[in-house]
């Protein structure tokens, strides 16, 4: 709700960076009080790290930011709850991961969620137009 209300005034890319910045010190602050901190020089996790970085962390809350920017907070969420879902048939696509069938109606559920919620706004949205 609070991006909501903020994204439309400013630029994405420092608003994205400030939100990064205080989430990072706030992790770094914690981190040593939730669990033991093991650092390695391989170079496969510094080369993951990066591309996490960018890929799942910055391009994704550039994204999200964007669309803040343009669309209702509320459709913005209705469309990031599908997050998991998309999570999960990636990870049965690529990794060849197996859903359960917990997880198979946990998906379900959420997109008859978010269905429920957009046909809800549709509604609304028809009940207020003039004609």
């Amino acid at each position: 709700v609070a991006l909501g209300r903020i994204a439309p005034r400013h630029a994405v890319l420092p608003l994205v960076l400030v939100q990064l910045a205080t989430t990072g010190a706030l992790a770094a602050i914690a981190g040593p009080f939730v669990e033991a901190q093991h650092f390695s020089g391989d170079p496969r996790l510094w080369l993951a790290l990066v591309y996490l970085a960018l890929f799942a962390t910055l391009l994704a809350f550039g994204v999200q930011t964007w669309a803040q920017k343009i669309l209702p907070p509320v459709r913005v969420a209705l469309i990031s709850s599908l997050e998991p879902v998309f999570a999960a048939l990636w990870a049965a696509l690529l990794i060849g991961e197996r859903l359960t069938g917990h997880e198979l109606a946990g998906g379900a559920l959420i997109v008859l969620g978010v269905a429920v919620g957009e046909a809800g706004a549709a509604l609304r949205a028809r009940a207020r137009a003039p004609g």
